[in-house]
């Protein structure tokens, strides 16, 4: 469920045949580098670029914030 007030810290991670390539979160104001694995979010909401190896096997992407559940995405890549 999207909370549109939320500026929470989100820290990303991915395991498997990818890498995180860049955070964003919308806010042209923000200093924060896009080269990094956390970002805080603006009205509720950051992304995240991954780019795959070109290897097979499977991709887990994770996103941890304190006081919300942790989510996961899991890709297979052929």
């Amino acid at each position: 469920m999207p909370v549109f007030r939320e500026s929470a810290k989100v820290v990303f991670s991915v395991t498997g045949p990818a890498e995180l390539v860049a955070v964003d979160n919308g806010d042209l104001t923000s200093s924060e580098p896009y080269d990094n694995h956390a970002m805080h979010m603006y009205h509720g909401s950051v992304s995240t670029v991954i780019r795959l190896t070109g290897e097979q096997g499977r991709v887990e992407l994770f996103s941890v914030s304190e006081g919300m559940d942790t989510a996961r995405l899991v890709m297979n890549v052929i």
